[in-house]
């Protein structure tokens, strides 16, 4: 497993290269500004809430009934808070007041918050709630495992392996922003304005992330610097990573069926054919899943095919941001084929708990705008049989159910029509 846990980490050290991460960048440069240890503290943070809640919110959602969603809500008041606080300087003056006076309760000696160490964790905290990374097949791994409950030693150590690569860069650039802000103030005469200015960038930034924009923004942002979507792939695609996370989905398929035997006495064998025991990715020539187990089917406005001779499966998740680029693609060919016997099926997989929700699911579709039925596998059940690895996955299946075309992450549109037009049989 030792490549593994260098290129885990690798992973996420590159992760600030990608457009996913970009918008909560301008924040940790611009709130960092303040005692020499703020920028521990927003990289503490982010660290403690982007970890935490990827391995155990699902958990805990099962001992608690809460809906998530309303840490994003609570990471963007404290965003916009901060904000206000670069606007006007007394809110943060009287913030750190109460941090010292909150933090002397659980001590026996007041914590100075002049290091800026307490504001600059709560800021990260905030961060690490509402931001989500693109994920490769290393984190895809860690995500889904975590969110289905099959955690174990591996897993975790792989999480924190990521985030601690995560958190170099960082720091780095939470240092930069201090020192910068440091040596703003001595020298300029017109710190206050500037501040205003940041304040005013950071409300933006929150607004933008409670509504979702910043997903339809760093799709622009793919769209400018299209290279950049292919970084994932580029440092996880390899014979090492690939060979131990088939190992870890093979020990969690063989995990699954023991559990089942267990409880079905006399049918381990039918389970068996339903889950083969093999973590290796499905491949062109195989023989397609059968869809089924499926907890809602949104978005059907008839548009189901009766008798469809190839269907498009593509895995995607609604906070994805390379899954939204590929969303008007998947309209056009809709569009163009539903009429030669082409069925697009969506397959909403969550990368993480909060994108459970059928709510949030249902505005998604009205927001970007899809013209094709979307299935909810909020228990993975599709991903599983399907041995799914990334976001976003397409298959094209032909009349015979055999899997033709696979293509992993946004791109190569006219390639993937080109296949769709071969299963067809049309002319090219």
């Amino acid at each position: 497993m030792i490549f593994l846990y260098v290129f885990t980490f690798l992973a996420g050290l590159t992760t600030i290269l990608s457009p996913c991460i970009w918008p909560i960048l301008p924040v940790i440069f611009i709130t960092a500004s303040g005692g020499k240890k703020k920028p521990l503290g927003i990289t503490v943070g982010v660290s403690i809430s982007f970890a935490v809640l990827t391995l155990l919110l699902s958990y805990l959602l099962k001992l608690f009934s809460f809906d998530p969603i309303i840490f994003r809500y609570v990471a963007v008041i404290i965003l916009i808070f901060l904000g206000l606080s670069l606007i006007v300087p007394q809110i943060m003056n009287v913030f750190e007041k109460g941090v010292t006076i909150f933090s002397s309760k659980f001590s026996s000696t007041t914590i100075n918050n002049e290091n800026g160490f307490f504001s600059g964790l709560v800021t990260g905290l905030a961060l690490g709630i509402v931001w989500s990374p693109c994920a490769g097949p290393i984190l895809a791994t860690v995500a889904t495992l975590a969110s289905t409950q099959h955690l174990n030693s591996t897993i975790i150590l792989m999480m924190l392996i990521y985030t601690f690569g995560l958190s170099i860069p960082l720091f780095l650039l939470a240092l930069f922003g201090n020192k910068f802000s440091n040596k703003t103030h001595s020298i300029s005469k017109h710190t206050a304005q500037i501040q205003k200015v940041f304040g005013i960038v950071v409300i933006v930034i929150a607004v933008l992330i409670a509504t979702n924009l910043d997903l339809k923004l760093q799709a622009k942002i793919y769209k400018v610097f299209p290279n950049l979507s292919n970084l994932t792939k580029v440092i996880e695609d390899n014979e090492f990573v690939e060979k131990d996370l088939n190992r870890i989905h093979e020990e969690l398929n063989k995990k699954d069926q023991a559990v089942a035997c267990d409880s079905n006495d006399g049918k381990c064998k039918a389970i068996s054919n339903d889950l083969k025991v093999n973590g290796e990715p499905l491949k062109i020539g195989d023989k397609a899943p059968e869809i089924k187990d499926i907890y809602a089917k949104l978005n059907t406005n008839g548009l189901e095919q009766q008798n469809s001779n190839v269907k498009v499966v593509e895995f995607w998740s609604m906070d994805c941001v390379n899954c939204i680029d590929v969303i008007p693609h998947l309209n056009e060919y809709q569009e163009k084929y539903a009429k030669d016997g082409l069925e697009i099926l969506g397959v909403h997989t969550p990368e993480f708990e909060p994108e459970k929700d059928t709510g949030r699911l249902e505005k998604a579709i009205k927001r970007f705008d899809i013209e094709y039925p979307v299935i909810q596998d909020d228990q993975y059940k599709i991903w599983k049989s399907y041995r799914n690895r990334y976001w976003p996955t397409l298959y094209i299946i032909n009349k015979d159910g055999i899997i033709t075309y696979i293509h992993e992450g946004r791109g190569d549109y006219d390639i993937i029509e080109g296949e769709i037009k071969n299963a067809l049989n049309l002319s090219q």
